[in-house]
């Protein structure tokens, strides 16, 4: 058996550029398992309100010879992927606080798991192997006090790799990328044809218009084989999730705000199943009427929560009279309770003998039909490929 290591590729890089499509070269030799990606940013000295690590990567990419993509996408279809791959969020740190970090790890893995002997990406098959990551910090807010500060995007890697010249003799390896993407329409049917080079391990659908519930944006979806004789799959999505939710169990995300009353918050959860808050610092008045001084409510709907910030006060001896005012918080966690959203994940196969993929090329065609009713979203469907250990290089 080749054993694994732990090496880092990149310790913390800081980017001078805000905005840019970022390259490093991963070494000529070895078996890679798996890279553990890691980026951070600061927020500005006022605040960073509903601006996300995530949403400012547009692409993260693995990229063999300068044209085999053998991992793509982008940082929010790459945050609902691991999640739905791993049955819980990868690490991060999402965090409105004024002069604080934020950071979103993504957790790449070639093989089945880490250390697999039998699938990963082996670099000398390759004459190149880079990273590419293409962000720009100003997306959903200008860089500066109220967005993510200049210059402080920080970039870490470590490689799962075995040593030089111990490479297993790897049968092929997974290669998850973003394949087609499309904006919504009002209505009708949405139909992609799937690659049919190598077998599909999986797929994944993605759909985010914020403010607007995903599944009313994708209704319902089918695997079309034959043009239509035979449909593995189909059904309206809602339902097809309640029987993938054993993949991952409910979990929270974790939100450190700087709420203000009637403020909005977009999450990568829809539906939202529940919120709850922790506001620091809480005070207990004494005097002329005893009561909480702050307290933190919301509504929520889709992916978007809408806060209620507010004061209260009560009058002493019992008498029932309460004050109500907004009111803003200087700090507060939000929790939030859910599933992966919008997206959907459907494995195509037995995900550890990868027995009964699917296998495009023995059918007339293969296709992913969505049903679509809103339009405006934007939307993307990720394939998982079987290549072989050259990446399919005749």
């Amino acid at each position: 058996m080749v054993r694994y290591g732990v090496q880092a590729l990149l310790d913390r890089q800081t980017q001078a550029s805000d905005s840019q499509t970022f390259k490093y070269d991963l070494p000529s030799k070895g078996g890679l398992s798996g890279l553990d990606l890691i980026l951070r940013a600061t927020n500005g000295g006022t605040s960073n309100l509903d601006h996300w690590l995530p949403e400012t990567i547009s692409k993260i990419e693995i990229i063999g010879n300068g044209d085999q993509r053998l991992f793509s996408m982008s940082g929010e279809e790459a945050f609902r992927y691991f999640w739905w791959k791993n049955g819980i969020p990868a690490d991060y740190n999402f965090t409105e606080y004024l002069s604080e970090k934020q950071k979103v790890t993504f957790p790449l893995r070639f093989g089945r798991f880490l250390g697999d002997q039998m699938y990963g990406l082996d670099l000398s098959k390759f004459q190149n192997v880079q990273l590419a990551i293409e962000y720009n910090l100003a997306t959903g807010g200008a860089v500066g006090a109220t967005g993510f500060l200049t210059t402080t995007m920080e970039i870490s890697a470590q490689m799962h790799i075995t040593e030089v010249g111990k490479t297993p003799g790897y049968r092929g390896m997974i290669t998850p990328r973003e394949f087609y993407t499309w904006t919504s329409a009002a209505s009708g049917e949405k139909e992609v044809e799937l690659p049919s080079q190598w077998p599909l391990l999986g797929y994944m659908l993605y759909a985010r218009e914020e403010g607007t519930s995903w599944l009313d944006t994708m209704v319902k979806q089918r695997l079309s084989l034959d043009n239509d004789a035979r449909q593995p799959y189909r059904g309206r999505i809602e339902h097809q999730l309640a029987a993938l939710y054993s993949r991952v169990t409910m979990r929270d995300l974790k939100y450190k705000l700087m709420a203000t009353d009637a403020g909005t918050k977009h999450v990568p959860i829809d539906p939202i199943k529940g919120i709850a808050f922790n506001i620091p610092g809480i005070t207990w008045v004494t005097g002329a009427t005893d009561g909480l001084t702050k307290f933190l409510a919301a509504t929520f709907a889709a992916d978007t929560v809408t806060l209620q910030g507010q004061e209260m006060t009560y009058a002493k001896a019992g008498v029932v009279s309460t004050a109500i005012a907004a009111e803003s918080l200087d700090s507060a966690d939000m929790i939030v309770h859910g599933f992966p959203g919008q997206s959907i994940y459907r494995p195509l196969g037995d995900e550890m003998t990868f027995e009964d993929l699917l296998q495009p090329s023995e059918w007339s065609d293969a296709k992913v039909i969505v049903e679509e009713g809103n339009a405006g979203a934007s939307c993307a469907l990720i394939v998982e490929e079987i290549r072989p250990p050259n990446g399919g290089l005749r």
